[in-house]
């Protein structure tokens, strides 16, 4: 009876509530709208280089739950509640609200503020007085560097493109049906995951830190493209980290978006009757528990030499989507490499051209939440959007097509300047497609850029279907290794060197997955070289699982997720020296991050960006300003204080009702 209760409960936590109300800061978006229009209008110039083309207005802010043990093992619970303001209506507070003007000419300018340094909510008759202010200053800021562009063009023959404009649409939405979680519930979870994973490593235990998140991305946006939209997003995620007294790492989680607490059944197989959430949670630990002690008894990657057969998991697959094929099909990036005195790879060059020799390779970048992938379907994938940062929808694009890359992700600054010089056929498929609906941003005091959303590759319904029958393509007489699980990897894009960063991995030998651990495998090689290493990709029933983490790009971490099925690699390069062994990868993230962080707020220079394990790839002289890294898992600080905002990076804040230009931020 106690059961058949506990699953009827469950099975009413995950009943929708009432339909979802609209953001309460929705009539802001008429404002805005007025306010773009007219400065617009009233700013206008004819001079050249300051015609103002563009005009966006965006209000950013999060709200959520975040639940995570102390050192002691209790957890701490912070919440977004409610409260009054002045004329007496209930609002939710927010970790932050902020405003980003955005205005192009011929040149592009973004100015941010934060609008509540010290309060959870804000006035709305304030945040129109503050918006004219903050979009007078972009549009300063933009004609006096459009006239600088505009000098390049006259007296250097500096190419400009114009901004791609699209028919406005209003945009209404609300994916969070379910606002309300039970507290007691999500303690329960951590307790139980935390609890779980001590018991299994007893003594050998040095530290294990688990971390509950739930939250919703608020955006109020208008621009004079008539675009208007209001839109609630929710993310959910637990994640568990263990370290051992013999320094060994483990990592695991379950992330999704457009949910509730059902996001946590991602993976579940088909059951006759379902897992609670906390059965589900505490087999996750287990999972956790189990890698780190196979890692602490793990022989180095150095036994596999220098090279060998790769088989790599669903999640590391996805992790080679990301890197090596996404990142280079981001339109900002392609224009960037094209114009880059430097660059060693021509990314431009893959469009249109061969980037697999392996027919079957078929690749897309999706912001839905659902996404059929062959016959196989997810649900809630982590990068999920509804409109993108500039009001455009999130579309499928398929970046890879039979092994020829057929479109890339772009915005409305790239799309005409990536079109130029293209093929007929290739422009003409991509002027079909449009805007692909992939401008993302940290948070309002971050430009938008173009960002992948939810990146897998395509099954091969005629390749293996399991790891087993994969194995079995490794020669007898080699040494092979299966990734099971990743960390994470990076990119260099205008060179083209990646490294994948595998962490619990088995030796394969006789053309059978042993049960031999290896840690510390490290593919690496380089984007354009890679063309012919796919030698086999699995059907659909091999896609198990997926990546799910934050993507770093100039300094900006956004929630994205990656997929595939099992892929072999053929003679895979492995990196390795004593660079590789210098620090753990967590290590290596948070000291990316810093020196990222550092460059963006002026404190070194962007060529002075070092870091060793890097270095060992790209070369000592190689400038890593550039290199985008994506990683499963944050450190729990790290990743709570991203989904609460507290790093500020904008221009001006709001006190007493004024702007202020802020003199704190940067150097």
């Amino acid at each position: 009876m106690e059961e058949e209760a506990r699953r009827e409960q469950s099975a009413n936590a995950e009943a929708p509530e009432a339909a979802p109300e609209r953001d309460e800061y929705c009539q802001l978006t008429a404002d805005f709208a007025q306010i773009v229009r007219r400065a617009k209008e009233s700013y206008q110039e004819k001079a050249p280089g300051r015609e103002i083309d563009f005009v966006g207005l965006y209000m950013g802010s999060r709200s959520g739950i975040v639940c995570k043990a102390d050192e002691r093992g209790i957890p701490q619970v912070t919440v977004s509640g409610e409260e009054e303001d002045n004329q007496g209506n209930r609002r939710t507070q927010r970790f932050f609200i902020g405003l980003q003007a955005e205005v192009g000419t011929k040149d592009t300018e973004f100015q941010s503020a934060n609008l509540a340094e010290r309060e959870t909510i804000v006035k709305e008759f304030e945040v129109t007085s503050q918006g004219h202010e903050l979009v007078k200053a972009a549009i300063e800021g933009a004609q006096r560097s459009g006239e600088r562009v505009q000098r390049r063009v006259d007296e250097e023959n500096y190419e400009w493109f114009p901004i791609v404009h699209v028919d406005g649409a209003e945009h209404s939405i609300n994916e969070d049906v379910y606002p309300r979680l039970e507290l007691d519930e999500i303690v329960a979870l951590v307790a139980g995951a935390r609890q779980v994973v001590r018991q299994a490593l007893g003594a050998k235990l040095d530290r294990v830190e688990v971390v509950f998140l739930k939250w919703r991305e608020h955006t109020e946006y208008a621009d004079t493209d008539l675009m208007k939209v209001d839109q609630i997003v929710p993310r959910l995620g637990i994640t568990i980290s263990v370290r051992t007294k013999d320094g060994s790492e483990a990592f695991g989680a379950i992330r999704g978006a457009m949910g509730g607490m059902e996001v946590l059944r991602r993976f579940e197989p088909a059951r006759a009757q379902q897992r609670s959430y906390l059965e589900i949670v505490q087999e996750l630990a287990k999972g956790v528990a189990k890698e780190a002690i196979d890692l602490d008894r793990a022989q180095g990657a150095a036994i596999l030499g220098t090279e060998c057969p790769v088989i790599l998991s669903p999640a590391a697959a996805g992790v080679l989507a990301h890197e090596v094929f996404g990142h280079t099909s981001e339109g900002d990036i392609i224009c960037q490499n094209r114009r880059s005195k430097t660059a060693q790879l021509t990314l431009k060059s893959r469009i249109g051209a061969q980037v697999s020799d392996n027919p079957a390779f078929s690749m897309i970048d999706s912001g839905a939440a659902t996404i059929k992938l062959g016959r196989k379907a997810l649900e809630h994938a982590f990068g999920a959007i509804v409109v993108d940062d500039h009001g455009c929808p999130g579309k499928e694009t398929r970046l890879v097509d039979r092994g020829i890359q057929v479109n890339v992700l772009n915005d409305r600054y790239t799309l005409n300047e990536i079109m130029d010089g293209l093929k007929d056929d290739i422009v003409e498929g991509m002027r079909a497609h449009g805007l692909t609906g992939n401008v993302r941003r940290e948070k309002y005091d971050m430009p938008p850029q173009v960002r992948m959303t939810n990146t897998y590759i395509m099954p091969d319904e005629k390749g293996p279907k399991s790891l087993a029958e994969m194995a079995t393509l490794v020669p007898k007489n080699r040494r092979g290794v299966y990734i099971k699980s990743c960390q994470g990897g990076w990119v260099n894009p205008d060179g083209g060197e990646f490294v994948l960063n595998g962490n619990l991995c088995y030796l394969i030998e006789n053309g059978t997955v042993t049960d031999k651990p290896i840690k510390g495998v490290k593919v690496t090689g380089n984007v354009a070289k890679f063309v012919d290493c796919i030698r086999a990709i699995g059907a659909a029933e091999t896609m198990d699982q997926t990546f799910t983490g934050y993507c770093g790009k100039n300094d900006q971490w956004v929630p994205v997720e990656g997929g595939g099925p099992l892929l072999y690699i053929e003679d895979a390069k492995l990196a390795g020296g004593a660079a590789a062994d210098v620090r753990r990868w967590s290590e290596l993230v948070v000291e990316y991050d810093k020196q990222h962080a550092q460059a963006s707020e002026g404190k070194r220079s962007p060529r002075s960006i070092y870091l060793p394990e890097m270095g060992e790839v790209l070369g000592k002289e190689t400038s890593q300003a550039k290199v985008c890294l994506v990683t499963a898992a944050l450190r729990v600080e790290e990743e709570v204080d991203l989904v609460m905002g507290r790093r500020d990076r904008a221009q001006f804040a709001a006190r007493d009702g004024k702007m202020v230009r802020r003199s704190d931020r940067f150097e």
